[in-house]
């Protein structure tokens, strides 16, 4: 699967899980996707409290103390179409 640009430094994990080697938060990863596909805060906001209250459905949810979202590979499908709605 080709990842969206806003996934940028994103690797594979030996558990086939995708996360970020360099920490990111769940807020930080919706503020590049924000920017790049031109959405407004107020989608950004709608978007993080989907992604903080359904972690099962779209991904782990890294807040500031967490090092990045992981993602398996129905999570990643999932994510990514919720962002693209």
């Amino acid at each position: 699967m080709n990842l969206p640009p806003y996934f940028t430094g994103y690797k594979l994990a030996e558990d086939g899980t995708l996360y970020r080697p360099n920490q990111q938060s769940t807020w930080e990863l919706l503020a590049n996707a924000k920017r790049d596909l031109n959405k407004t805060n107020g989608w950004m906001y709608k978007i993080n409290d989907i992604l903080k209250q359904n972690p099962s459905q779209y991904g782990t949810y890294a807040d500031n103390n967490a090092w990045s979202p992981r993602f398996t590979d129905d999570q990643l499908k999932e994510f990514i179409a919720l962002v693209n709605e």
